[in-house]
């Protein structure tokens, strides 16, 4: 037995000669050439429409990026014109802070003046440097509850819904 590149020879038999029909068939030789270049032309258009996928997808996320900065532009020059407001508002509250206005609207319009020497009236207020506990407390309510202080009381009541 004999072995040669691809095959065997076994004995005397001489070996077929391999025969391309496609090779010497000039029609079925042009019909195999059709089927190779239309399955080409098939895969180029399939890579150009990907690749043109691609694109499309690319040139939609920068439209969308676009979109957002545009609002984004927007929302910032609103929150410059609320703050830009909100300094003028401050500027009119400092402006009717001023007490030389003040006075003049409480002279003008409300008809206020100032007081006299004889209408002032000073307090001395004196601050208890000590602590009183709530049963002293309760202890001193329960001794000055006589019957003026009574009287008192229910004349205040009186008063008060009358008023």
């Amino acid at each position: 037995m004999i072995r040669t590149e691809k095959s065997y020879i076994d004995g005397t038999s001489v070996r077929k000669i391999e025969y391309d029909v496609y090779e010497h068939n000039q029609v079925l030789k042009a019909k195999s050439k059709a089927r190779a270049n239309t399955k080409v032309k098939i895969k180029i258009l399939f890579c150009i429409f990907m690749v043109f996928s691609a694109f499309a997808l690319l040139m939609y996320r920068y439209a969308l990026i676009t979109d957002i900065n545009y609002k984004l532009n927007k929302a910032y020059k609103e929150y410059e014109n609320i703050k830009n407001e909100n300094i003028r508002a401050t500027v009119e509250i400092a402006k009717g802070m001023d007490l030389e206005r003040i006075r003049q609207i409480a002279e003008t319009e409300l008809g206020m003046r100032k007081p006299e020497k004889h209408q002032i009236v000073r307090l001395n207020v004196t601050r208890n440097d000590y602590i009183q506990v709530a049963e002293n407390i309760e202890q001193k309510n329960k001794k000055t509850n006589t019957f003026f202080s009574f009287l008192l009381t229910r004349l205040e009541n009186l008063v008060r819904w009358l008023y």
